[in-house]
């Protein structure tokens, strides 16, 4: 069949072909067929559609194709996907991408989907993320993951994400992480949070910090701390602040300090907080 047969093909004619037909398509008479054409295949039908097939689909094409059909596409055939046809998905169309296919996606892909794509990825396609395709992803797609999504990342991706990735987070992400997920952050990405961070971080999450990671607080950060959260820290994470660090407490935070978390301190502890 020449291009201008294909061109002029009925939907229902594409729905007829075999995948065998399909598949030896040439890519310049692929990408003849009309966006009608795309959205009348099958499951079937996309899923026999090869690497070497997909990159010739124009973007119309592939942002054509129903929303049901793409868990079928392979995950070589995904891999194959041009820049511009990774920016052409819709978030509908990515929303239903496999979780195999979330981790077949290549890193020069990853910058092409957009905000609205990484906003829909569920807590399942999130988790699958590879430590490479994180740190590809820039600051607007770290921030546009959903918060209720954070939850499902490994000790492994956490660590994997820069201290720009991080320093980015809106509150309701670093809230968004569970508490046992808080041993994972490094000192260096502890230290390049935000203030506003700091002072985002639940009584329970600041509870679960390690002492490591208390004295990784620079003093800029730690008269962030809400007050509420200094007073229900333990004895032995209050007593890992260094002096430096107590000498940039507030007279609040000061005021917060329990009995307890007084005695733990050493003298030099005592006298830069005037104790």
């Amino acid at each position: 069949m020449t291009t201008g047969q294909y061109e002029s093909m009925l939907s229902t004619q594409i729905a007829a072909l075999s995948t065998t037909q399909l598949s030896n398509i040439t890519g310049s008479l692929l990408s003849a067929l009309t966006t009608d054409n795309i959205a009348a295949m099958s499951s079937t039908q996309i899923g026999a559609l090869t690497a070497s097939q997909f990159p010739a689909l124009t973007t119309l094409q592939i942002t054509a194709i129903d929303h049901t059909d793409i868990p079928a596409i392979s995950t070589g055939a995904l891999a194959a996907f041009t820049s511009d046809q990774i920016v052409a998905l819709t978030p509908t169309q990515v929303g239903t991408l496999t979780t195999d296919q979330i981790k077949a996606i290549t890193t020069t892909q990853i910058p092409g989907l957009g905000t609205e794509d990484i906003n829909v990825l569920s807590s399942r396609q999130i988790g699958v993320l590879t430590a490479d395709q994180l740190q590809t992803m820039t600051v607007p797609q770290v921030q546009a993951i959903a918060s209720g999504s954070l939850k499902t990342l490994s000790s492994d991706q956490i660590r994997t994400l820069s201290t720009e990735q991080l320093a980015g987070m809106s509150t309701s992400q670093i809230r968004g992480f569970d508490y046992t997920q808080i041993p994972a952050f490094s000192s260096d990405q502890i230290s390049n949070l935000t203030t506003t961070e700091v002072a985002a971080f639940s009584t329970r999450q600041i509870q679960a910090f390690t002492t490591a990671q208390v004295a990784a607080f620079t003093s800029w950060q730690v008269p962030a701390i809400p007050v509420e959260n200094i007073s229900n820290m333990g004895t032995a994470q209050t007593a890992a602040f260094s002096t430096s660090q107590l000498s940039a407490f507030t007279s609040q935070q000061i005021a917060a300090l329990t009995v307890d978390q007084r005695a733990a301190f050493s003298n030099a502890q005592r006298t830069v907080l005037g104790l």
